[in-house]
């Protein structure tokens, strides 16, 4: 896995997929993105982002 920080932050798994969490730029809200080869494992890495931002947000 390698870990980017610019705008956000970007996790890249070995087969290439990837999560990254931003903080919106015109409201004050944190935004997640990702992208894989299945909507499946896409929508998985959402579902760890959105927890991941509960727990470090609240």
């Amino acid at each position: 896995m390698d870990i980017k920080s610019f705008d956000g932050v970007k996790y890249v798994a070995e087969d290439g997929s990837w999560l990254m969490i931003r903080g919106s730029g015109t409201e004050p809200i944190l935004r997640v993105y990702a992208e894989s080869k299945s909507m499946k494992k896409a929508r998985e890495l959402i579902s760890i982002g959105v927890k991941f931002t509960k727990i470090v947000y609240f």
